[in-house]
């Protein structure tokens, strides 16, 4: 568990977030875990397990 737990460098229970994702079609950087960017409404694929 410990292991795991460092994964991100801080022994704290908590997984630190990874860097923003970009539209594929606009390249503005997308908010939350919306499926359709909000600035130029195409659907975007997004992981379904990323946090």
């Amino acid at each position: 568990m410990t292991e795991i737990d460092l994964r991100d460098g801080e022994l704290d229970g908590a997984v630190a977030p990874g860097p923003p994702e970009n539209c594929t079609h606009c390249g503005r950087v997308l908010l939350g875990v919306r499926p359709i960017c909000l600035y130029c409404g195409k659907r975007v694929a997004r992981n379904p397990f990323a946090r």
